[in-house]
């Protein structure tokens, strides 16, 4: 099942971002960073093959994009965790959830830089 999810969470994002005040625009671009070092573990760890690996790096990514209300990011990296999680045959075949994976996190980028930077 790929991500049929909205890309933000405003409720989450407004409160996260009320409470980080001043700092708003560094916590954001840490995201952006550790994110994208994310993203890369997932797919170089999806190539491996090294489920323990793709879990730790979706489930980072998974609780950081959710926290900051990047709903849509976390839910495909969620997607990725339970896959590799509960498969019962070996490694899952990841390509069309990276494909999705990616997708979500060049949209978050985007919709980062136009509306919070």
């Amino acid at each position: 099942m790929l991500v049929q999810e909205q890309l933000i969470d405003q409720e989450t994002m407004d409160g996260c971002l009320n409470a980080l005040g001043e700092h708003k625009v560094t916590v954001i671009e840490s995201f952006m960073q550790q994110a994208e070092g994310f993203v890369a573990d997932i797919f170089k760890y999806s190539t491996e093959e090294d489920s323990s690996k793709v879990v730790m790096a979706a489930h980072s990514l998974k609780g950081a994009s959710l926290q900051l209300g990047f709903h849509q990011l976390g839910m495909a990296s969620k997607i990725i965790e339970d896959s590799v999680k509960k498969s019962e045959t070996g490694f899952p075949d990841l390509d069309a959830f990276n494909a999705q994976l990616k997708l979500s996190y060049d949209a978050t980028l985007s919709y980062i830089r136009d509306k919070l930077l």
